[in-house]
């Protein structure tokens, strides 16, 4: 993450925003084979998008699973080069039997989070691994929040904006983390509370209103529908967490971590 997401407050990378591209003028350019994407070299791309004054929008990231003949990126110009830089284009897209974690971060999540659902299988039933793996998830989250995440532009020597790059933002990695967890342990509230503790850890750490909708609406996700089998304690647990959540993105720091014996970070 830190190697391939810029600081918050680093404004190198440019938007994509600041160059209008019509649809009406853009050629796709197909998959020569299968797999998932494992490295995008955006200096290959960048070179090659200059030498053929060409604009190109990559359409996959690492981690993504590409089949053969589907686009992996969109090419605006190099009239009468398109052979040439259509092969730079694949090349540059390197494709694996495997998801790697070397340019994809998405997939140490998918790693905890495989590791939390397969704990909640009625086979194991095993909570509290399930929360450690959250635990884990937390750190990482909090993290993010001090990255500037999506999509990038990334520019020639001369300043020319050449290659647009795809990236994952924090809604996908919330989701991630929370969606399927929430799906197959829902019906366990040490796991309902794992998971907004997580989301309290985030909201302290938050830079703008956006990283906020976005754990309220993770925060809904997780809590929306309580189940009706548990008891009265484990119900007012999980609606206290879901309550210091929205004060920790109220800034009221003091309430949102302040209990009797350390029950709102234990097991």
């Amino acid at each position: 993450m830190e190697q391939f997401y810029p600081g918050y407050d680093d404004q190198r990378p440019r938007s994509p925003d600041e160059i209008d591209l019509d649809t009406a003028g853009a050629r796709p350019v197909a998959a020569s084979c299968s797999g998932f994407v494992e490295v995008v070299d955006v200096g290959s791309l960048v070179d090659a998008a200059q030498e053929h004054d060409a604009t190109v929008r990559v359409e996959v990231r690492p981690g993504d699973q590409v089949t053969v003949g589907t686009p992996v990126a969109t090419v605006w110009g190099s009239a009468g080069h398109a052979g040439r830089l259509d092969d730079v284009l694949r090349s540059a897209v390197v494709l694996n039997n495997e998801r790697t974690i070397d340019q994809d971060a998405a997939f140490g999540f998918r790693q905890l989070e495989d590791i939390a659902v397969r704990a909640m299988s009625p086979a194991i039933n095993d909570p509290v691994t399930a929360s450690t793996a959250v635990g884990h998830m937390a750190d990482l989250l909090v993290r993010l929040t001090d990255r500037r995440l999506g999509r990038t532009l990334h520019e020639d020597e001369d300043g020319i904006g050449r290659v647009i790059v795809p990236d994952r933002d924090l809604r996908y990695y919330l989701d991630l983390a929370c969606a399927q967890l929430t799906r197959f342990g829902g019906q366990e509230p040490t796991v309902v509370v794992a998971l907004l503790r997580m989301l309290r850890d985030m909201a302290v750490a938050c830079r703008n209103d956006q990283q906020r909708a976005e754990i309220v609406r993770a925060a809904d996700l997780v809590a929306g529908e309580l189940s009706p089998e548990w008891s009265p304690t484990d119900t007012a647990g999980v609606q206290d967490h879901r309550r210091r959540v929205h004060a920790a993105l109220a800034g009221r720091t003091v309430e949102a971590f302040a209990d009797r014996a350390g029950e709102t970070r234990s097991m």
